[in-house]
C-alpha cells in the first residue's frame, strides 16, 4: 500500500496500519467469541466463527477509526502527532479472557509524536500533562459517544446470531472505553490519570454504567 493511500485513510505508516489491522482483528475476535457463546479455542477454527468475525471486526475496527481519527484531529491542533500504537499482550489476553464471557479489549492505545523533521533541521513541542490528558480523554469520550450513537440506530432492527447490531456495537464500544481507562501505556486511561483523578474516576463510572446497560438491554 503506497505512502499517499496511508495518508488518505489517516495512516502516517505502514507499520501503524499494520498494528491498526492487528488490533482490530484481536478485539474482534474477542467479541465473536462473546456474540457466539463459545467456551473452547478449537471453536474458532469453525466455519462458523469464521463467518461472523469478519461483520463484529468491521465495526471494532470502524470505531477504533472513529477514536483515532478524533484524537489525531485534535492532536494537530496542539503541533503533535498520534499514531495507534498495538499492545499484543493486552490484545492476546482479550482473546483468552472472552472464552470466560467477558471481553478484556485491550488491543491498543496512542503513541503521541512532538519531533519533528524539517529542511534545516528538527524541532520539538513538549505537551504538557493537561495536554496529554485532554487528547486521551477525546478517545475515551469518542468510544462513549459511539455508543450512544449505535444505540439510537438499534430500532432499525438489524440482527447478527439474535442480537441486535446496533446494541452489539454499543457494547463494543462501552467495552473499548472502559478498558482504555486503565492507567497503563500505551491506553489512554494513563494521562487522563496523571492529568485529573477526578475526571479520570468519572469516565470509569460513565464507562461502567455504559457497559451494564448493554449488558443488560
Amino acid at each position: 500500500m503506497s505512502k499517499n493511500v496511508l495518508n488518505k485513510i489517516g495512516f502516517k505508516r505502514l507499520d501503524e496500519f499494520k498494528q491498526f489491522v492487528l488490533g482490530a482483528l484481536l478485539v474482534g475476535t474477542g467479541f465473536t467469541v462473546v456474540l457466539l457463546g463459545f467456551d473452547n479455542p478449537f471453536e474458532l477454527l469453525s466455519y462458523e466463527f469464521l463467518f461472523y468475525i469478519i461483520p463484529v471486526t468491521s465495526l471494532t475496527g470502524f470505531s477504533l477509526f472513529v477514536k483515532s481519527f478524533f484524537q489525531k484531529t485534535m492532536a494537530r491542533h496542539t503541533e503533535a502527532f498520534m499514531e495507534f500504537k498495538l499492545w499484543l499482550p493486552g490484545g492476546i489476553i482479550g482473546v483468552f479472557t472472552s472464552l470466560l464471557g467477558v471481553v478484556a479489549a485491550l488491543a491498543g492505545g496512542v503513541r503521541f509524536y512532538t519531533d519533528y523533521y524539517e529542511r534545516y533541521g528538527m524541532w520539538k513541542v513538549d505537551l504538557n500533562p493537561q495536554q496529554l490528558g485532554v487528547l486521551s480523554l477525546v478517545g475515551v469520550s469518542t468510544y462513549l459517544l459511539l455508543a450512544i450513537f449505535f444505540a439510537m440506530l438499534s430500532p432499525i432492527g438489524l440482527t447478527l446470531s439474535g442480537q441486535n447490531v446496533f446494541m452489539f456495537g454499543g457494547l463494543i464500544n462501552s467495552y473499548l472505553a472502559l478498558f482504555s481507562l486503565l492507567p497503563v501505556q500505551p491506553l489512554d486511561g494513563k494521562h487522563v490519570a496523571r492529568d485529573n483523578m477526578f475526571t479520570w474516576g468519572m469516565m470509569v463510572v460513565f464507562s461502567l454504567v455504559a457497559v451494564i446497560f448493554f449488558q443488560v438491554v
